[in-house]
């Protein structure tokens, strides 16, 4: 018989039980996951547990987090470190936590959560597969013989290992970036510092770039990247030279300055969905977008007003209003337009109009305003 049972954040002196756990579940990780993922257990975190008889046996992470869209920051909540000792699975303790955590990020104002994981199992929770990012495969043979790189030279290659002269680079130059995660300072160290991982920065006037690359794998993943789109090309070349490698992959936002150069010298290149997304808030989501609905809507050149309401399966319904001065978003009491699953709901916002071809022919509006963006860079994913 079971013992007593408890559902709730960990307590300090409980976090010793819920990397033990982790550890159990995540055996790849070497180290453990609190060296190649403590982003997810600061003190910022929830770790949410299931206790029974005081032992900690299942448990559920959720990192808050602010995404980058353009010039809109959006809640975007991560959840982390799902795991449950196999002699307890199958009790229903995963969904418990979910219902948890989703109660937190609604108490916090979270518009969307983000995850890594099977489509089938979390779509029971409302996540779905969402937004686009493309990867680069790129090898010594894909890059051309003789390829050069005028100006540039490897006495400007730099390698991270702790100088603050360098991190203030690396920051400077993320900052810049339209798309991924906000951080502080503590962050930019942990995950430039993180287990496995290798950091090339250039430091020539000018041409200042950077990239993360795990080294502890044989095919170099390229976690991030950014600065010059002609010195990160010249880092991926000086990585694939001088560390040992079975080729390296690239991936990044489908509109990054970089990407025609990484096409050159790649041997393959996809397109792949970038995250698992479920729509905490469609109000606090669409308003977080405004800079973007704006921005899409403005590029149609549209004449007139223009409005379509929307709601998820039992919840309140959100207009949308378009004219020559904007885009607004506001709760309404009306039948709405649209009323779609909240899976589906992430298919309107997030993913190409083909996914509902028919909602799209009968509201022309739809196309003008969507898909937003969604994307996390590697290095920084939960």
């Amino acid at each position: 018989m079971s013992g007593k049972k408890e559902v709730r954040p960990a307590e300090i002196g409980e976090m010793d039980q819920v990397f033990e756990l982790s550890d159990r579940c995540f055996i790849r990780e070497r180290g453990g996951m609190e060296a190649r993922w403590g982003h997810c257990y600061r003190e910022s975190c929830l770790n949410n547990v299931v206790l029974v008889d005081n032992r900690v046996v299942s448990h559920i992470g959720l990192v808050p987090q602010i995404m980058i869209a353009g010039d809109d920051r959006i809640e975007c909540w991560g959840i982390s470190g799902v795991s449950t000792y196999r002699e307890h699975r199958g009790r229903g303790y995963m969904t418990e936590l979910m219902e948890l955590c989703i109660q937190q990020m609604e108490e916090h104002n979270a518009a969307i959560a983000d995850l890594g994981g099977d489509r089938q199992r979390y779509g029971h929770f409302g996540f779905e597969r969402a937004g686009m990012k493309i990867g680069f495969d790129i090898n010594e043979r894909s890059v051309k013989s003789g390829t050069s790189y005028p100006a540039l030279s490897r006495d400007y290659v730099r390698i991270f290992s702790g100088q603050e002269k360098l991190l203030d680079i690396i920051i400077h130059i993320h900052q810049k970036e339209r798309t991924g995660l906000e951080r502080d300072r503590d962050q930019y160290e942990f995950f430039m510092n993180r287990r496995g991982n290798t950091v090339l920065v250039y430091t020539g006037e000018g041409e200042e770039s950077y990239i993360v690359f795990r080294s502890d794998q044989r095919k170099r993943l390229i976690s991030e990247f950014g600065g010059s789109v002609r010195a990160v090309p010249f880092l991926i070349d000086t990585m694939l030279r001088e560390w040992d490698n079975t080729g390296a992959e690239a991936i990044c936002p489908m509109a990054h300055p970089c990407v025609p150069g990484l096409k050159d010298m790649s041997s393959n290149w996809y397109f792949r969905n970038a995250r698992m997304i479920k729509i905490v808030s469609l109000e606090r989501t669409l308003k977080s977008y405004h800079n973007t609905l704006n921005e899409h809507y403005a590029e149609q050149a549209a004449e007139g007003r223009e409005q379509v309401s929307l709601c998820i399966e039992g919840e309140p319904a959100v207009r949308i209003e378009c004219s020559s001065e904007g885009v607004s978003v506001k709760t309404c009491a009306d039948k709405p337009d649209i009323e779609l699953s909240r899976t589906g709901m992430v298919d309107l916002l997030f993913n190409p109009p083909s996914f509902l071809p028919d909602i799209h022919a009968e509201y022309p509006i739809l196309k003008k305003l969507f898909p937003l963006d969604v994307f996390i860079w590697p290095l920084e994913t939960v």
